[in-house]
């Protein structure tokens, strides 16, 4: 009897390593802000710019040839087709990133004013005329529906196996008592464990080699958090980043 709990209890062990490894090793992750960044931008109809930061959070691996699409998710859209459910989309700055390498990350602008113009001919045809012209907002959108959402959806290829997967950011909200669109940059300092990688990366690629695959468990990711050190926007000028909007960080 004891020798069939301890097989058992050994069995279940194995799997939960099994998993872990497959997890930490074997599945692309991408880490997001938790909140989209609001800044005041005059080249924008709507006098404002939309940014989230992602962050590939593996330690040995790269994502490449990303494909990006942002939407806002709301129902009852159309007052013709009541409790059925609409993807309204719009574009990213940029569009796609042809790699974004581990511990990298780079800032996303939601370009909520460029949808497409059949999308907007429908809008203004079911009554919201607030968000069929190219002035609207992502908190107007967001507001057709109490459990209305807005995410990026992304298809990547993994940098090591060249396999395609499916990643979506967490889903932001701005109604009733949530509010996840904040009027803040981001953080630009980077976890210590991600300087040491970069520093060990850098010399391993000056020396003709660089790790191939693997991952540790994930860590606190600063730079995606909110930041009070980001200086006040240029009046007339783009969003104040500190880092380069559309190009990753290593």
């Amino acid at each position: 009897m004891g020798s069939t709990v301890a097989s058992v209890a050994g069995g279940l062990v194995t799997g939960v390593v099994a998993w872990t490894i497959a997890q930490l090793l074997l599945t692309p992750r991408l880490k997001w802000s938790p909140f989209i960044s609001k800044w005041p931008d005059s080249t924008k109809r709507s006098g404002s710019a939309y940014r989230v930061k992602v962050k590939n959070a593996s330690w040995l691996r790269s994502i490449a040839a990303a494909e990006l699409h942002a939407r806002v998710f709301a129902e009852g859209v159309d007052p013709g087709r009541a409790g059925t459910s609409m993807s309204l989309r719009f574009a990213t700055s940029p569009a796609d990133m042809k790699t974004l390498g581990p511990r990298a990350h780079t800032i996303l602008h939601l370009e909520v004013e460029q949808m497409t113009q059949r999308t907007e001919e429908r809008l203004h045809a079911w009554g919201h005329e607030g968000v069929s012209s190219k002035g609207r907002t992502l908190e107007a959108l967001l507001a057709l529906h109490d459990k209305a959402y807005c995410s990026v959806q992304v298809l990547a290829n993994d940098g090591w196996t060249g396999a395609l997967h499916y990643r979506e950011s967490p889903r932001y909200r701005c109604s009733g008592t949530r509010n996840d669109i904040v009027t803040a940059g981001f953080r630009t300092e980077r976890h210590r464990l991600d300087k040491l990688h970069r520093r060990v990366r850098t010399a391993l690629q000056r020396r003709g080699s660089e790790p191939r695959s693997g991952r540790w468990a994930s860590v606190w990711h600063p730079e995606l958090q909110r930041g009070h050190d980001v200086r006040p926007p240029i009046p007339g000028g783009p969003p104040p980043d500190q880092e380069a909007a559309a190009q990753p960080r290593r």
